[in-house]
């Protein structure tokens, strides 16, 4: 399917876990764009029917090799198979990125666990543009603790990462409603975590 049909088949679907949200990342997409963690691709498509409409270029990273087919021939979507907290593959996603500049959006929904939600913020806040948008799924799910359980994940560490995070940076932060809370945080400046360099 492509992006208008995945968005509009989960438009239809108010427990899917990105209904609250795919209107307004599809608003905001433009720019360069990456997300971490594209599984069945719902947030993806939305960043796509964005920048379709803005302009700009949507980064898909996610470790199931699986996720390339989603939009594969898509002209402004990458898939980058990687783990976004291994070193290694944080080289390899760096070099495929088509720019020099700075990400636009980053939209961390990966590995929930607090280590490595907090290796995602480390490794990739630091690709944001000033005044860029960070976006952090899952901070306040409003699900039983066991169906959380029954994904694999612990329901309060997403949002311990995104607490202790927003508490150290001091940026401009809120957590938009919906059963599953999406954390967004404008990027204000922070000496030390500005520079990058693709020949990491």
């Amino acid at each position: 399917m492509n992006p208008q049909q995945v968005y509009d088949l989960y438009r239809k679907d108010p427990l899917q876990d990105m209904w609250d949200y795919s209107p307004m990342l599809r608003d905001v997409a433009k720019g360069n764009i990456l997300e971490i963690g594209a599984r069945g691709g719902v947030s993806t498509a939305a960043f796509l029917l964005g920048v379709e409409a803005n302009g700009g270029h949507v980064y898909s990273m996610d470790i199931n090799p699986d996720c390339a087919t989603l939009y594969e021939g898509h002209p402004q979507w990458t898939f980058i198979h990687a783990n976004s907290g291994n070193v290694e593959d944080m080289r390899k996603a760096v070099r495929q990125f088509k720019f020099d500049g700075w990400l636009d959006i980053l939209l961390i929904d990966g590995d929930h666990s607090y280590d490595a939600v907090c290796r995602d913020i480390g490794n990739w806040v630091q690709w944001v543009c000033k005044g860029g948008l960070i976006f952090m799924h899952d901070v306040d799910p409003q699900v039983s603790a066991e169906q959380i359980a029954a994904w694999g994940w612990v329901k309060d560490e997403p949002r311990r990462a995104y607490d202790e995070f927003v508490a150290a940076t001091g940026w401009e932060a809120s957590i938009l409603p919906g059963r599953f809370g999406m954390g967004r945080i404008v990027k204000g400046q922070l000496s030390g975590i500005d520079s990058h360099s693709k020949s990491l």
